[in-house]
């Protein structure tokens, strides 16, 4: 298992690298879907983080939610579930290996989603949601394949819109 997430990790670097040649953001063909790529270590940074999917396909972020510190890198994923105010910064990069990352926004709807009731998901509109969400920030390691699986689907997706 730790080698099939090895090996899609890397194809999934070698298609950022492709489509995103300098330091900067790339908004891609397919909606919501960035590509992020740092050739040095970044000053701090104040933003926003809206409610997404991230990645780091090589290199190391820092960010600050409140007093909490988290480092992810390589084996991490991040998702923020609400518009969350932090504080980050790339702290390991360089041109030869840059700091490389997907993002995925997500829609409100796409964040509650997996905690709504059964009854519920079946509408075609949510309304107002009145329940205990988890944590809205999660770092997690990646303990299987199935979220670099998804991030290598969209970055071929990409490639293939493009070579086409």
């Amino acid at each position: 298992m730790i080698e099939e997430i090895k090996m899609r990790q890397d194809n999934i670097t070698t298609l950022i690298t492709r489509h995103c040649k300098h330091s900067g953001v790339v908004q891609t063909t397919i909606p919501s879907l960035f590509l992020i790529r740092s050739d040095k270590v970044n000053v701090t940074a104040y933003r926003v983080f809206n409610p997404s999917f991230c990645f780091v396909t090589q290199g190391l972020k820092e960010i600050f939610l409140a007093e909490e510190r988290l480092e992810y890198g390589p084996s991490h994923y991040l998702i923020t579930s609400m518009k969350l105010p932090v504080i980050g910064q790339v702290i390991k990069a360089s041109p030869d290996e840059p700091y490389l990352s997907l993002k995925l926004n997500l829609s409100q709807n796409e964040v509650l989603y997996p905690i709504l009731p059964p009854y519920i998901r079946k509408r075609s509109f949510i309304g107002s949601f009145k329940g205990n969400m988890a944590h809205p920030l999660l770092k997690s390691p990646w303990k299987e394949a199935t979220p670099i699986a998804s991030g290598r689907r969209l970055t071929k997706s990409l490639n293939n819109m493009i070579n086409h």
